[in-house]
């Protein structure tokens, strides 16, 4: 049997993200990791997932529908983690809307402290990058604090050749139950929530004349921003875990403090469920 590594979707909450966050707040009788066995050094696992909306810092980025992801990722040592995700939107062409790759690295300091450092990058088709996104590459810094009885977390991000950067304070607390079915199952919970800071951006309108006198200006778009609160992402992830499998699901409130632009700005659930593979002992 194994035990997941709880680790913070960075994200945003992005329930595509693989996040690499080295989690200290854990103990012999409830954690193992993702990321270790006690046979080897090495691990690989697989993971199909579905989630209702794509949330990531403040914004949505599949227009609030579902989706669909398999995700294959390498640890070694508990410590250094390769992934890599694709993802497919029902009814739409291409099959695979989104893929991204990362690597990152964890380190579990002492009891109390830890840190991670990561770099993905996030591509899309091109044929839907006029209506989603467009490629990008991502950087996060992460520092955590175990107070025993609650797990802090700040987060650096910022987007590579973007001006603007992001800001995460995620508080949690991982328990899970005693263990069943001979040893061999157990259910672990982990509520959290999640502060986002960013870039708020507004748009305005201003006339400009085309001509002298008073005649009829035209009116353009003036983009401003401002560093400020984006989001509260409040979550609790549930986990089934028996021997190599586990079947987790979150529900997430979706909580905007400002009015985006580009998105719906009410507060709303999303819910991401996945199931993991761990392969070979």
């Amino acid at each position: 049997m194994f035990r997941i590594l709880k680790i913070s979707v960075p994200m945003l909450l992005w329930g595509l993200n693989c996040a690499f966050s080295a989690y200290s707040q854990n103990t012999e009788a409830t954690v193992d990791s993702l990321a270790q066995t006690a046979e080897s050094k090495h691990a690989f696992y697989v993971s199909l997932g579905t989630g209702s909306n794509m949330l990531y810092m403040g914004s949505t980025l599949n227009e609030q529908s579902s989706y669909l992801s398999a995700q294959g990722i390498y640890s070694y040592n508990k410590e250094l983690m390769v992934a890599a995700s694709v993802y497919h939107l029902p009814g739409v062409n291409p099959s695979i809307a989104f893929y991204d790759m990362s690597v990152g690295y964890s380190k579990i300091i002492n009891k109390t402290f830890d840190g991670s450092l990561y770099l993905s990058g996030y591509f899309t088709a091109d044929e839907l990058q006029a209506t989603y996104f467009s490629n990008f590459w991502y950087l996060t810094l992460s520092g955590g604090i175990d107070w025993n009885i609650l797990y802090s977390q700040l987060v650096y991000s910022k987007i590579l050749d973007n001006e603007g950067y992001y800001l995460q304070l995620i508080n949690s607390h991982y328990f899970a139950t005693n263990d069943f079915l001979k040893g061999n199952a157990f259910i672990d919970f982990n509520p959290a929530a999640n502060l986002v800071m960013g870039n708020q951006y507004s748009v305005e309108t201003a006339s400009s004349n085309t001509g002298s006198g008073t005649g009829n200006g035209e009116t353009e778009p003036v983009y401003s921003s401002s560093f400020g609160l984006l989001d509260i992402e409040i979550s609790i992830a549930t986990g089934f875990n028996i021997k190599n499998f586990t079947f987790e699901v979150e529900p997430l409130y979706y909580i905007p403090l400002y009015d985006n632009p580009d998105y719906s700005s009410s507060p709303e659930m999303a819910l991401f469920i996945n199931a993991y593979w761990k392969i070979g002992r």
